[in-house]
């Protein structure tokens, strides 16, 4: 299913005990579309695989990125 999406203020949220609370904003001044897929759990691991080997990068941007990434998006593995 895409989910199209045109300029303006984009945030991201998470959800709290009772609310959504945003996390992060940034604005867009470019028109994208979003398609979300069903995958696998190995799938899944799969693309998660160079995220979580960014975790161990001694590149302060890197390593930053990679834990906004499994921070925001932690797989179901990572989960328990």
């Amino acid at each position: 299913m895409p989910i199209q999406s045109g300029p303006g203020t984009k945030s991201i949220f998470t959800r709290g005990e009772t609310s959504y609370e945003i996390v992060a904003s940034q604005e867009v001044v470019s028109e994208f579309e979003l398609v979300f897929i069903e995958g696998s759990e190995k799938e899944l691991a799969s693309v998660y695989a160079p995220v979580l080997r960014d975790l161990k990068s001694a590149d302060p941007e890197t390593n930053s990125l990679a834990r906004s990434a499994v921070l925001q998006n932690p797989p179901p593995s990572l989960k328990t």
